[in-house]
C-alpha cells in the first residue's frame, strides 16, 4: 500500500480506552515509573545486559535522558513490576517520537530481570506496550505508516524469539564497527570551500540542521527537534571538542562527525574507546569527500586523547553507501543489532 491510498492512522489503528494492567503474578506490582525509580531501573538493566548484551552499559545520565524526552510522559507511557521488597524486576516504555513526518514510531523497549523470566511477565509488559502505542497510533491523523518498534542484539535469542511470535519483523540490521587507533590515520585535507571547527554551542542549531537534512532519506528517520538537541547536547559524556564540523563562509554546517566518550563502558569492551555518535553530511554538499577528511580527523582527535579505539554504529544497507565509507578509513564489523518492527 502506497502513502496516496492510505488512510489516515486514526482511521486503520483501533485503540483501547483503558490500559490493560497486569495482574495475578503472587508478589509482584505494577506501576507507572518515576525519576525516583531510575536507580533500581539501572540496576534491572545491567542484570539484564550481562545476558542479553554484554557490550553494552548503560549509565544513569543515560536513562535520565531519556526520561526527560521531548513527549513522553513516565504517569502514561511507562510501566515497571516490582516485588514487596522493591525491586524493579520488568519495565517498560511507549515512546512515540514527536516529529512525525513520514512515519510515526514508538519504541517500545523493554526488559525483564533474568531470573524472573518464563512467568508471563514479559507478555504482561508488551500487552500494556503495545496498548499504549496503538493509543499514540491512533491519536494522529497523518496518512503515513505506522510502527511499533524495538531493538535486540544478534546474539539476543530469547527476546527476539519472543518479538517474532508477538509479529515483529527483523526489518533492520545494524552493524557495530571500531578502528583501532594505533593504526595508521590517513591525512585528507578537506575541501576548499569549508572550514574545520569543533562543535561549539554558537554551531549547535546549524549542526542540527545539516543532520535533519542528510537523514532524510534515511530507513525510519524523522527530524530531530530542538529540544531533544539541546538534552542531547548536554549529557557529559558529549565531547564537542573532539567533534568535527565542515563549516561554510556564511556558517551553514555542510557535514559533521560528532563523538562521545564514556568511561563506563570500557570495562564491557575491553578497551578505551571513543563512540562516534553522528555522521551526516548535507544532500548538497555529497561527494566532496568531507565526511572521510572530518572522520580522520576525529580518529587523530580520539587518538591524542589516549584511547585505544573508535568505535560507531552503521545501517546496513545504508542509502549513502556509510558502510563503504567507514571501511575505508580502516573500521571493521565487530557485532551487530537489529530493529524489530510492528507496521500499520
Amino acid at each position: 500500500m502506497t502513502t496516496e491510498s492510505m488512510l489516515p492512522l486514526n482511521q486503520r489503528v483501533t485503540a483501547p480506552t483503558q490500559l490493560p494492567v497486569p495482574t495475578g503474578t503472587e508478589g509482584v506490582t505494577w506501576r507507572p515509573a518515576t525519576a525516583a525509580d531510575l536507580p533500581a531501573i539501572l540496576t534491572l538493566d545491567r542484570a539484564v545486559e550481562a545476558v542479553d548484551d554484554p557490550r553494552h552499559v548503560t549509565t544513569i545520565e543515560a536513562l535520565t535522558v531519556d526520561f526527560a524526552a521531548s513527549g513522553f510522559d513516565p504517569a502514561a507511557d511507562s510501566l515497571l513490576a516490582e516485588t514487596t521488597d522493591g525491586t524493579v524486576i520488568a519495565y517498560g516504555t511507549a515512546h512515540a517520537e514527536p516529529e512525525a513526518r513520514s512515519v510515526v514510531k514508538v519504541h517500545v523497549p523493554g526488559a525483564v530481570h533474568p531470573e524472573y523470566r518464563g512467568r508471563g511477565l514479559g507478555t504482561a509488559l508488551l500487552d500494556w506496550q503495545e496498548a499504549r502505542a496503538a493509543q499514540h497510533l491512533a491519536a494522529s491523523d497523518l496518512a503515513v505508516p505506522g510502527w511499533i518498534s524495538t531493538g535486540a542484539a544478534e546474539h539476543a535469542e530469547s527476546p527476539r524469539g519472543f518479538l517474532t511470535t508477538r509479529g515483529y519483523v527483523e526489518r533492520r540490521w545494524w552493524m557495530e564497527l571500531t578502528r583501532d587507533l594505533s593504526d595508521a590515520i590517513p591525512e585528507l585535507p578537506l575541501h576548499a570551500d569549508v572550514r574545520l571547527e569543533p562543535l561549539t554551542e554558537e554551531l549547535s542549531e546549524a549542526t542540527r540542521q545539516a543532520f535533519n537534512d542528510s537523514f532524510r532519506d534515511h530507513w525510519g528517520s524523522q527530524p530531530t527537534n530542538e529540544e531533544d538537541w539541546k538534552k542531547y547536547g548536554s549529557v557529559s559524556t558529549l565531547r564537542g571538542d573532539l567533534s568535527a564540523l565542515a563549516v561554510t563562509s556564511d556558517n551553514e554546517v555542510a557535514a559533521l562527525v560528532i563523538v562521545s566518550v564514556d568511561p563506563a563502558q570500557w570495562e564491557a569492551a575491553g578497551y578505551r574507546f571513543g563512540y562516534i555518535d553522528l555522521v551526516a553530511t548535507r544532500r548538497d554538499w555529497r561527494g566532496k569527500g568531507l565526511a572521510k577528511s572530518l572522520l580522520a580527523q576525529v580518529l587523530r582527535n580520539l587518538k591524542a586523547e589516549g584511547l585505544e579505539r573508535a568505535a560507531l554504529d552503521v545501517d546496513s544497507e545504508s542509502p549513502t553507501g556509510a558502510l563503504r565509507l567507514y571501511e575505508s578509513v580502516g573500521f571493521a564489523p565487530e557485532a551487530r543489532s537489529v530493529s524489530l518492527v510492528r507496521e500499520f
